[in-house]
């Protein structure tokens, strides 16, 4: 069990570490097929080849080995995220090793948090279908409950004990990973051109990539005084 709390602290640094080390992709294409009002959204254009630079990196083994982590790995926040990272695990069937988690991370990526308390998310990916099928996520399928949206099948299982729920679907080369199937649903048939609600649409995130407003010419000008002055 201690071996499943350390990596699921790993996991979590590891995604934390890739997502925010990583430029913003050009286009907002994943936000457009993420359902709107997440609270948190990152992205990546190549997290499979950041995750992989992560596990192998000195930042990584010196984090594991240090004083902070030590303190860190005794902490309510741990223990709670061990625990969600236990009762998700049960819901899908197996426990994902760090190497069952690069191999799902492809290469255009990007996680929307919906619910921090509770750690439900929607994570979509661009990935190869024969990488996908040599997956352990891929291989449980046939214990999974076989839904559709947007003309598209998706897998669900819920952990009778914990209630917590794993969701999966590939569609145009992309997998979709989430902690609901609502957000599996309502994000297949943005996939499939559905007029529901986008993230890419809500008022904070447009906000967010909407280009810095230049200065008003007056302001340009008495800047430019003060620095002459100075």
């Amino acid at each position: 069990m201690k071996k499943l709390i350390v990596l699921a602290v790993v996991l979590i640094g590891a995604a934390a570490f890739a997502f925010f080390q990583a430029p913003a992709p050009p286009a907002p294409q994943l936000a457009a097929w993420m359902p709107g009002g997440a609270l948190l959204y990152l992205e990546s254009p190549d997290f499979g080849r950041l995750l992989r630079e992560w596990d192998s990196s000195r930042v990584k083994s010196e984090w594991l080995a240090s004083a902070n982590y030590a303190v860190f790995s005794r902490s309510n926040l741990f223990e709670k995220l061990s625990e969600v990272y236990g009762q998700y695990s049960e819901s899908a069937g197996f426990y994902p090793n760090l190497k069952g988690v690069i191999e799902m991370a492809g290469t255009e990526s990007a996680l929307a948090l919906y619910d921090i308390h509770e750690v439900q998310f929607l994570y979509i990916t661009r990935i190869a279908e024969t990488n996908l099928a040599s997956t352990p996520l891929w291989a449980v399928r046939a214990h999974f409950e076989q839904r559709q949206a947007g003309g598209v099948p998706f897998y669900l299982r819920v952990d009778p004990a914990s209630k917590r729920t794993v969701a999966f679907a590939f569609t145009k080369g992309y997998l979709l990973l989430a902690t609901r199937d609502d957000l599996i649903a309502e994000s297949l048939e943005l996939f499939a051109g559905g007029a529901n609600p986008a993230l890419a649409n809500d008022r904070w995130y447009r906000h967010a990539r909407a280009p810095a407003p230049r200065r008003r010419r007056s302001e340009e000008h008495t800047s430019e005084l003060q620095s002459h002055h100075d």
